[in-house]
């Protein structure tokens, strides 16, 4: 078990599920997302296109609840706006401030397209069966 933990430079958890997207004055849209580990974008090695990825704040107790969207959304529901970052939107009842947008074409897992911190005493912030995914990045040997 050392070798193993010794041969990763990380590992992280997925809930992959069903969010309701809802703004004043519009219709609530059904969207697919993720409650992920707060190093899900580090481990992938990704960063927003605007904003931030998820922090150590994002996740203590108390922390006002975040999200970081796809660009699909950013560009639908926010018309391209950079002004989306700090905007309050309402997932699944509640209110979630705005920290990031994901470039094009990242969809992970599956077919995500927003994505909120787990936090670790929190039930399941989705919709539908849960579904846990666990994964890991090998560190690199040189």
């Amino acid at each position: 078990m050392r070798k193993l933990a010794r041969a990763l430079a990380g590992s992280g958890g997925v809930m992959v599920g069903t969010f309701h997207l809802g703004e004043p004055n519009r219709f609530a849209e059904r969207w697919s997302g993720a409650a992920v580990a707060p190093n899900v974008f580090q481990l992938l090695r990704v960063s927003p296109m605007l904003g931030h990825d998820f922090s150590e704040h994002d996740v203590r107790p108390g922390a006002p609840p975040v999200v970081i969207v796809g660009a699909t959304i950013w560009r639908g529901r926010s018309e391209s706006d950079s002004g989306v970052i700090r905007r309050a939107i309402r997932l699944n009842g509640v209110l979630r401030t705005v920290v990031g947008v994901l470039r094009d074409g990242l969809r992970f897992p599956s077919e995500a397209d927003l994505w909120v911190p787990q936090l670790p005493e929190a039930s399941p912030p989705v919709n539908g069966a849960p579904s846990w995914l666990a994964f890991a990045r090998l560190r690199v040997w040189r």
